[in-house]
């Protein structure tokens, strides 16, 4: 009975670490007011915390012609992708990558989770940007 108790706590901790990085990812977002480098910039922070194997994660965004990574962060075999998409057009998206082998099948190195984790917070920040475009649109309309 232990060993499945065990993995029932692992798969609850899991779950707690990704709530949590959710929340922080709101918190950025409501602590960085429009400034587009500021929340990317706490993201790299943040992103990583949430996966199973954050000391050896590492991501980037990549935001129109502007790209923001953590300091290691390079392609590896080991990558997931999630679109920020506006307006129906991609334009940009976070990876997220470990930087060295964690299982031994190649194919699966990061969870289901993890990468519903990565969408989640793909589609968050793209409403964000969203928004960012219509205040923008706003602001120029008053400004004729």
């Amino acid at each position: 009975m232990e060993p499945v108790l065990n993995k029932a706590l692992k798969k609850l901790s899991e779950r707690a670490k990704e709530l949590e990085c959710l929340h922080n990812v709101e918190e950025a977002i409501k602590t960085s007011g429009d400034s587009e480098s500021i929340l990317f910039k706490k993201l790299l922070g943040i992103i990583p915390q949430g996966m199973q194997y954050s000391t050896v994660c590492e991501a980037r965004i990549k935001y129109g012609n502007t790209e923001y990574s953590t300091e290691d962060f390079c392609e590896t075999e080991w990558l997931i992708k999630s679109d920020l998409v506006v307006d129906n057009n991609i334009v940009g998206h976070i990876s997220v990558v470990y930087t060295q082998l964690i299982k031994q099948d190649k194919e699966v190195q990061f969870l289901p989770e993890e990468k519903m984790l990565l969408d989640n917070i793909a589609s968050r920040i793209s409403c964000w940007l969203f928004v960012l475009v219509i205040k923008s649109a706003r602001k120029s309309q008053q400004q004729k």
